[in-house]
């Protein structure tokens, strides 16, 4: 099932941006403290916008020195773009725009970018790739405006104000790029976070550390991160992913979508027809009431279905499938299985391997080396 979840899950790098005006996150005269504990010291004065060029004669220029650290315990990518407050008489048009770091060119090297072009390719969902900073690591970016020296004499008395938006850029599932969130994302750090969401459609990242996330109701999408996490959502159709550690997931009413990711995880769909992938680990997986697809992925999984016609795989080593209450189809995949049908009329395949198949009540179709209670 990895496979297949590699093809469903394309990812995209999103920019998750630092406000430098009106923002929640502003902290201090010069520093914004931004998500993932990455902090950006920009130089200016509190409440200015970072640059405002005004009453420019060709050749002339201003910079400004940005310094970026990263705080947290692991690499964060990061990535930039503008945004334009006003334009008189086109002067952006004219004015080319360089950054760097440490004599490193990351835009406009070649000197050809003007802000015109800066605002356009900034505006795609990851914004311009900046650098990755690793834990600790600072870096000083130079942001330097030239007024082109072959402007001549049209842009007199014409002035352009713009923004920068500094933030990390990380990896967003394909399935929640197409959720209609209702608010800015939400974010946890490095420690271990209590997080939760909001009425409407939340996007949250929990980071590293030992989170505790409810994501609250709405269709959210849940991202954990390294550690040890407990992911709830109350109602809505919700992605929730896991990631590494040994976590607990569970749905609530709704039909989610849950992916466990490497660990030993504890899932639970509850109410809703529930799509729950374990992947990696020795996972236990609880389909609860619907009519759900739970497949255990690598590892010796323990899968219960419970009430729902559900659709249960294995898909690993030596695994423990139980059909429950329902009409179910179990496959064992490719190791030595024990497969239960439970009430019902059950469709059951040990697949490859040495597998113990127990059809229980109703009339049972069962392939399997060692068979009981199957009819069929």
């Amino acid at each position: 099932m990895s496979g297949n979840f590699k093809k469903l899950v394309l990812i995209i790098i999103f920019l998750l941006l630092i406000q430098f005006l009106k923002s929640s996150l502003f902290r201090a005269s010069k520093t914004v403290r931004a998500v993932g504990d990455l902090s950006v010291d920009w130089g200016v004065e509190e409440g200015k916008p970072v640059f405002e060029i005004n009453n420019f004669a060709p050749g002339d220029a201003d910079s400004r020195y940005v310094r970026i650290k990263n705080n947290a315990s692991n690499i964060r990518p990061v990535g930039f773009r503008g945004i334009l407050r006003k334009d008189s008489g086109s002067l952006s048009e004219r004015l080319l725009l360089t950054v760097s770091s440490e004599g490193v060119d990351y835009y406009g090297g070649s000197g050809d970018k003007t802000l015109v072009q800066f605002f356009t390719d900034g505006t795609g969902p990851d914004g311009i790739p900046l650098f990755n900073l690793a834990s600790g690591e600072e870096k000083t970016v130079v942001f330097k405006v030239v007024f082109d020296p072959d402007a001549g004499n049209d842009y007199q008395n014409t002035s352009v104000v713009f923004d920068l938006n500094i933030g990390i850029a990380i990896t967003v599932p394909e399935e929640c790029l197409s959720v209609n969130f209702k608010s800015d994302p939400i974010f946890g750090t490095q420690n271990n976070d209590r997080i939760r969401g909001t009425n409407g459609n939340d996007l949250i990242f929990a980071f590293e550390g030992d989170d505790r996330v409810d994501s609250g109701n709405g269709n959210d999408c849940v991202v954990g991160g390294p550690g040890n996490d407990k992911l709830y959502n109350s109602n809505g159709n919700d992605l929730i992913y896991g990631n590494e550690g040994n976590d607990i997931l569970s749905g609530s009413n709704g039909s989610d979508i849950i992916y466990a990711g490497p660990g030993n995880d504890r899932i639970t769909a509850s109410n809703g027809n529930d799509k729950v992938y374990g992947q990696e680990g020795n996972d236990f997986i609880h389909g609860g009431n619907g009519e759900d697809e739970l497949t255990g992925g690598s590892g010796s999984d323990e899968i219960l279905g419970s009430n729902g016609n559900d659709l249960i795989t294995g898909d690993g080593h030596n695994d423990i499938l139980e059909g429950g209450n329902g009409n179910d189809r179990i496959y064992g995949g490719p190791s030595d299985d024990i497969l239960e049908g439970g009430n019902g009329r059950d469709y059951l395949d040990g697949g490859d391997g040495t597998d113990t198949i127990s059809g229980n009540l109703g009339l049972d179709t069962c392939f399997s080396e060692i068979k009981s209670g199957c009819e069929l």
